[in-house]
């Protein structure tokens, strides 16, 4: 999976040209510095939101090595829209079978619902997530996909058809995509 054109939705509801394409480290983590960083605080340097204290570029540099993790980045407009980090050997899933596993995720700041402000770009999640399953597809071929969430985002992934699994790590629930659920995701997301 090299690069693949996408279309994510924007403020219009208008079709946005997209690519999701591996990270270059040092190109990819200067626009995260520049670009995503300083709109994750406020002007007094408080997080705006519970992944505000990730080193995204430090994650990026020690997972990249790692044979079992892939990192795929969206672009639209220029800039990181999105990124997914996805294990794709050594976890075992709440079946006790091999499965795909997100270790991290997030969509730019000007992509998240708050307060006043209007997404720039929609369906940045859902086609990360989608990625995952095509992951677990070509892996395991069973579809399966695992990941613990912050809270702020325990309603995306019900909404996208993701099951708790009553299981947690700290105070992050464990979720789990199914085959049906999964399928129906990345054919309503990405090209065919």
């Amino acid at each position: 999976m090299d690069s693949i054109q996408v279309a994510l939705k924007g403020q219009r509801n208008e079709s946005v040209p997209a690519s999701v394409r591996s990270v270059d480290l040092i190109r990819d983590g200067l626009s995260w510095f520049v670009s995503w960083f300083p709109k994750m605080f406020d002007l007094s340097g408080r997080r705006l939101f519970q992944d505000s204290h990730w080193d995204v570029p430090a994650i990026w540099t020690e997972l990249t090595s790692n044979p079992d993790y892939r990192i795929k980045l969206i672009e639209a407009d220029g800039e990181i829209q999105g990124f997914i980090v996805v294990q794709v050997n050594g976890y075992i899933g709440i079946d006790g079978k091999p499965c795909v596993y997100v270790a991290f995720i997030a969509s730019a700041p000007w992509n998240r619902k708050s307060e006043g402000a209007e997404r720039k770009h929609r369906n940045v999640g859902k086609i990360l997530m989608s990625l995952a399953v095509l992951y677990a597809a070509k892996f395991y071929e069973n579809y399966n996909v695992e990941l613990h969430a912050l809270s702020d985002a325990d309603d995306f992934y019900r909404r996208i058809g993701m099951k708790e699994t009553g299981r947690t790590k700290g105070q992050l629930k464990e979720f789990r995509f199914e085959k049906p659920e999964a399928l129906a995701l990345a054919r309503l997301t990405l090209p065919q």
